[in-house]
């Protein structure tokens, strides 16, 4: 499933590239509205981030939901890993709360994040540089 906010400017080609790491999660940076910051966090100790061709992939440890794939099988290991219960079978359709979300507390208080599912399960996010 990829996921693109309406707000988000991409080249058509950016979404072919990002199926072809062929990764659980993978996502392309875009800044922030109204800051001078991206739309993720890379994990601590990593070294600054290079775009362009010399880009590469690199683990993140939040990324922005605004230009991000996720592939049936992190849906998948949700549903299996977190025990997620089938809700309204009744109607014919079975349906399975993928986006309960989840409080992380942090030392300014609590970070609320309703993609933060990937960790859960064992799953990291990754970006594409290119």
């Amino acid at each position: 499933m990829m996921w693109i906010d309406s707000d988000i400017g991409f080249h058509p080609d950016s979404v072919d590239q990002l199926r072809s790491h062929e990764l659980p999660i993978v996502c392309g940076i875009y800044p922030q509205k109204g800051k001078r910051a991206l739309a993720c966090h890379i994990m601590p100790g990593m070294p600054t981030m290079q775009f362009g061709k010399r880009g590469n992939l690199m683990e993140l440890l939040y990324a922005g939901t605004g230009f991000l794939l996720i592939r049936r099988e992190v849906y998948l290991t949700m549903q299996r890993k977190l025990k997620l219960p089938v809700c309204n079978e009744r109607f014919g359709h079975a349906m399975f709360p993928f986006f309960l979300p989840m409080v992380r507390p942090i030392e300014e208080g609590y970070w609320y994040l309703a993609e933060d599912f990937c960790r859960s399960v064992g799953t990291t996010a990754t970006r594409s540089f290119r």
